[in-house]
């Protein structure tokens, strides 16, 4: 998903170049594994800070204290209007996130509009606070794949976060749909 050039192995959190030695995952096709029994069943309870890696045929596990530990530089994020296009620089962050969502609800279930609202707001707001569950966890976990690749500073991370905040409040047609999922379920399954 990240790649592999040399800079991008420049950019990797030294723990996670640690994980991805130890284990010889391909980098250019590292995601967030979702933990499941033999009976290919999703484990309800896994812990978030603890990061299933996953290459295509190789695994490990990356632990991660909190998420503000990922943080790097003090870098300011673009307004609100640029970062409503999605700027490229944080393509990576939004991608990571948006494609681990559909992957999380293939999983454990499809979320609402407004459930993706609470989700977003509270990695924005509070990033290591309260554990939303399953999908809240796979969010924050593919946050921290993002961040361990990408040095983004807090306040790039908080706006990211706003951005997809909108995006699925803009899709929102009441309190119970789906239209933000279905968006994304179209957008990158091409």
């Amino acid at each position: 998903m990240f790649g592999s050039k040399k800079n991008d192995r420049e950019n990797l959190i030294p723990s996670l170049a640690a994980a991805i030695d130890r284990a010889q995952l391909d980098s250019a096709h590292l995601s967030v594994g979702i933990p499941c029994n033999e009976a290919s069943e999703i484990i309800k309870d896994f812990k978030r800070n603890e990061i299933h890696l996953y290459d295509g045929k190789l695994g490990a596990i990356w632990e991660v204290g909190s998420l503000s530990e990922l943080y790097r530089g003090n870098r300011q994020p673009p307004a609100d209007a640029e970062m409503n296009r999605y700027p490229e620089e944080y393509v990576p962050l939004f991608a990571s996130v948006e494609t681990h969502v559909i992957t999380a609800c293939n999983v454990a279930g499809d979320r609402t509009d407004e459930e993706f609202i609470a989700i977003y707001t509270a990695m924005r707001k509070y990033p290591d606070g309260k554990d939303l569950g399953i999908v809240h966890r796979i969010v924050w976990q593919s946050a921290a794949l993002a961040l361990g690749f990408q040095p983004y500073s807090q306040e790039e991370t908080e706006a990211a976060f706003a951005q997809l905040a909108r995006s699925a409040r803009h899709w929102r047609m009441g309190a119970s749909s789906r239209n933000y999922l279905a968006y994304l379920r179209q957008h990158f399954t091409k």
